[in-house]
């Protein structure tokens, strides 16, 4: 009887002492301290803390020039105010490195090659005269020009991601000029039996294609917006949207002679100020984590 009883009371004892046990994290045991990072453990173990990223990318900008113009005495409507503004699509391309501060934050540096290319066209009055100046009528011409320049890009930005995929960077470039900015201009006459006075050149259309000089550099800020996709271990694929826009002018004030109504108004003197060239960027980038 006694044998029983005690045998009861020893499974008794065992199976209080397992069920003490079943209850209890086994991961971390009563009693047990944690340190070093296993107290910070986060539910971001996809995120890799000081990770270096170098890249390429490349992509589309739009380009958007503008300036003020003004004429003296005044002209109703001239064709020469086709350089007061223009747009235009060129590629650019580059190295991006980058480096992950956290989860949220990082910095990038980006080296580019970067062209821009702007153009217009407009219509605008013209004095017709004959071949011994003497005035016929006033005529319609079209003046078209397109512009090219080259440019060695430098930017720090600041990432901030919203989330594991979606980022937003703010920062500020530098953009040094290489080579001369090549301007082509086009002329053609839309009256019918007219045509330029070109010496003893009598041409509809006339063509022209010179280097052009602009401030040799320039500073601004870059906003943009842009998502990463991994397409494979460390690898990631990131298009990216970027507005730049520049502090500096693209070219000091200037002033000119139109000479297109010299015959009914007289020779205009034209002025052109706050010229500025901004930037929308359509871009792909492939990054490496490291």
């Amino acid at each position: 009887m006694k044998k029983i009883f005690l045998m009861i009371t020893v499974f008794s004892f065992l199976f209080s002492l397992e069920s003490s046990f079943s209850q209890e994290d086994i991961l971390r045991p009563k009693g047990k301290k944690i340190i070093g990072n296993q107290a910070n453990t986060t539910n971001n173990d996809n995120f890799k803390r000081n990770a270096f990223i170098i890249g390429l990318e490349g992509g589309l900008n739009f380009n958007m020039y503008s300036s003020s113009k003004s004429y003296s005495p005044a002209l109703p409507d001239p064709a020469g105010m086709v350089t007061n503004s223009g747009t235009g699509l060129s590629a650019y391309a580059g190295l991006n490195v980058g480096y992950e501060i956290n989860d949220k934050f990082a910095l990038h540096f980006r080296l580019n090659y970067d062209q821009k290319y702007f153009k217009n066209t407009k219509e605008g009055d013209i004095d017709i005269s004959d071949a011994n100046g003497v005035y016929l009528q006033t005529g319609r011409e079209k003046q078209g020009y397109d512009f090219t320049i080259d440019y060695l890009h430098l930017a720090l930005d600041l990432r901030y991601n919203f989330t594991k995929n979606l980022f937003g960077t703010v920062g500020l470039f530098y953009q040094s000029q290489l080579g001369k900015a090549v301007v082509n201009v086009d002329y053609y006459m839309l009256t019918p039996d007219a045509w330029y006075n070109y010496g003893t050149f009598y041409p509809t259309e006339l063509h022209s294609s010179d280097s052009s000089s602009t401030l040799p550099t320039r500073t601004g800020i870059e906003l943009g917006l842009g998502y990463k996709y991994e397409i494979s271990h460390k690898m990631y694929l990131v298009p990216q949207i970027r507005f730049q826009y520049s502090f500096s002018k693209f070219d000091t004030d200037g002033q000119i002679t139109d000479a297109t109504r010299s015959a009914t108004i007289g020779t205009s003197t034209v002025n052109t100020t706050n010229q500025a060239l901004n930037s929308l960027q359509f871009g792909l980038g492939l990054w490496f984590e490291l």
